[in-house]
């Protein structure tokens, strides 16, 4: 019981909605939850870890892509997800971050720009 409220603590598992009498309502989605992260556990992956896979699992995003960006990855071309690994090795934590606020901001010219053939660009 001590690990799950944990999990909720830490953001790692939702607190599920709770009865008419104040109990919590776990569901399935709870339980595969909980699995995922005991799975991870016991390959050794530490709990602040989980928390970053998480975030990338929420949004759906491909493991390469660093979790500050995952809200916003299913808008970048699959060219830009492998730039941001690169970037993340490569730039400060500060810089990133920056470069996540650039990358939040796109509008329709960037999608543009992102379908013209490689010659156009």
């Amino acid at each position: 019981m001590k690990a799950i409220r944990h999990s909720h603590e830490i953001g790692l598992l939702e607190v599920p909605e709770r009865t008419a009498n104040g109990y919590k309502q776990y569901q399935a989605a709870h339980l595969i939850r909980l699995l995922q992260i005991k799975r991870l556990r016991d390959l050794g992956v530490p709990l602040s870890q989980i928390a970053a896979l998480a975030v990338i699992l929420r949004h759906r995003a491909p493991m390469h892509v660093p979790p500050a960006f995952a809200p916003v990855s299913q808008d970048l071309s699959d060219t830009n997800q492998s730039l941001l690994m690169i970037y993340s090795t490569v730039f400060s934590e500060e810089g990133m971050e920056d470069f996540r606020r650039v990358v939040a901001e796109r509008d329709e010219t960037d999608d543009e720009f992102d379908a013209l053939p490689p010659g156009r660009r």
